[in-house]
């Protein structure tokens, strides 16, 4: 078991970074889609700031409960948002992946931790 979380830690982690530096990179289509959906500009910003960090301390054994924390409520918030510009289920599906993925780490995490 503590094989697989850190494998998934290190998968949800690594596309946590991605997302989050894609965001800090100023993507074009994610600027828009930040528009489109009513944020102001700096949160664009402000979420790739948390998906890095969330994804760094996913990864890494000692924080990894806190980052799975981090990543669950960003995705919460990330499936809101799909859900209610009217964009629907097929494209909060990556949202609820990481979510879910998340979700599993923190639990293994805290069983490991209780251990």
């Amino acid at each position: 078991m503590k094989i697989l979380e850190h494998i998934l830690a290190a998968l949800v982690g690594l596309g946590m970074i991605a997302a989050g530096g894609a965001k800090l990179a100023s993507v074009e289509q994610l600027v828009q889609n930040f528009e489109r959906w009513g944020y102001p500009s700096w949160f664009l910003y402000v979420t790739g700031v948390i998906e890095v960090v969330a994804g760094i301390a996913i990864i890494a054994p000692k924080t990894r409960l806190v980052g799975a924390a981090l990543i669950v409520v960003t995705m919460l918030g990330a499936t809101a948002t799909h859900l209610r510009a009217g964009e629907g289920f097929a494209e909060a599906i990556p949202a609820i992946a990481h979510l879910g993925i998340a979700a599993v780490v923190g639990a293994l995490a805290l069983r490991r931790r209780r251990a």
